[in-house]
C-alpha cells in the first residue's frame, strides 16, 4: 500500500498490518474488521486485499451460510458485494463522515455454485478512476478524494 494523500481512520488502523506477510497480515485484518463489523465475523468473511484501489472479500461456502438447496445463501453473497463496497468506500470517506446504505438491488442470474463469493474492483475502473482523480488535482477542483469527488460503488 503506497503512502496516500489523503487519510482516515480506517487507513490509520489497517497501516500497521501492510508490514505483516499475508499468512499473518490477512487473518488478522479480517479479524480486526469481524470484531467491528459483527455480521462480518460471524459470517466468516476473509478479507484478502484491502488498500485503496482494490477490495477483495472472500466467502467460504460453510454449512452456516448455505440455504436449504446447499448452495450460498443469497444474504450471504449480498454481504459480501456490501462489505466490499463499504471497505472500498471506507477507504476514501473523511472521519467525521457516516456513510449509510439507503438503498440496495441485487439480481442473481442463476444459482451460486463453488466454494467462494468474491468482490472486487475491475483493473479499468481503479485505472480510470486514478486519470479522473489526476485531473481534478491538476485542475485544482479538489484532491479527487474529498468534495468532488464522486461516490459510485467502485467494484
Amino acid at each position: 500500500m503506497t503512502e496516500p494523500s489523503f487519510d482516515n481512520r480506517l487507513r490509520r488502523t489497517l497501516r500497521p498490518l501492510a508490514r505483516w506477510r499475508a499468512a499473518v497480515g490477512e487473518p488478522l485484518r479480517s479479524l480486526l474488521i469481524g470484531r467491528t463489523i459483527p455480521l462480518v465475523g460471524t459470517a466468516s468473511l476473509r478479507i484478502e486485499r484491502l488498500d485503496e484501489d482494490e477490495v477483495v472479500v472472500f466467502l467460504a461456502n460453510r454449512r452456516h451460510v448455505r440455504n436449504h438447496i446447499g448452495t450460498l445463501h443469497a444474504a450471504a453473497m449480498a454481504l459480501v458485494a456490501e462489505t466490499a463496497s463499504g471497505l472500498a468506500l471506507g477507504m476514501h470517506v473523511r472521519d467525521d463522515a457516516v456513510p449509510v446504505i439507503q438503498r440496495m438491488a441485487v439480481k442473481f442470474d442463476k444459482r451460486a455454485q463453488g466454494d467462494t463469493a468474491r468482490g472486487g474492483a475491475d483493473p479499468r475502473r481503479r485505472n480510470r478512476a486514478a486519470a479522473q482523480r489526476a485531473a481534478w488535482r491538476a485542475a485544482g477542483t479538489g484532491d479527487g478524494y474529498r468534495r468532488g469527488w464522486p461516490v459510485t460503488n467502485p467494484l
